[in-house]
């Protein structure tokens, strides 16, 4: 888990503990920024990205270098997983694959919420059924 601001990371460790990742590893957590990632190149075969606002900048030019960094820290046939919500799905799909990823699977993100903040950024009143935007799965080739 990755975050610039230390009282976020406070809150990362908690769920840290909770984090699955399977035979017996443990999810670490880590203080930086996504401009430049403190990892090797090609340090991850599996990456997740939640708060896809983070990715985009006012200037396209910083996006497309976001994005770049992200690709620079997964491996050669690595998958990266990012839940980007509305307006920002469209950009995400448009901007990964222009950096050369490979979209290989997309699903809504949607969710059953009562008059409660949804974790991936949408807001829910009633009990309705909400679109929230899209989950992608890109491979590196």
């Amino acid at each position: 888990m990755l975050d610039v601001d230390r009282e976020n990371l406070k809150h990362c460790r908690k769920l840290a503990k909770y984090a699955n990742l399977g035979a017996g590893k443990k999810a670490e957590v880590v203080q930086g920024a996504l401009q430049h990632l403190p990892f090797a190149d090609e340090s991850f075969s599996r990456v997740e990205a939640r708060m896809v606002p983070q990715l985009y900048s006012i200037r396209k030019e910083t996006s497309l270098k976001n994005i770049d960094e992200v690709k620079r820290v997964i491996k050669k046939g690595g998958v990266i997983t990012i839940s980007a919500e509305s307006p920002f799905y469209k950009k995400v799909k448009k901007d990964f694959t222009k950096q050369g990823f490979v979209l290989i699977r997309q699903q809504p993100l949607e969710g059953r919420l009562h008059d409660t903040e949804f974790e991936g950024g949408g807001v829910e009143y009633g009990g309705k059924l909400t679109h929230l935007g899209k989950r992608f799965w890109f491979k590196k080739p």
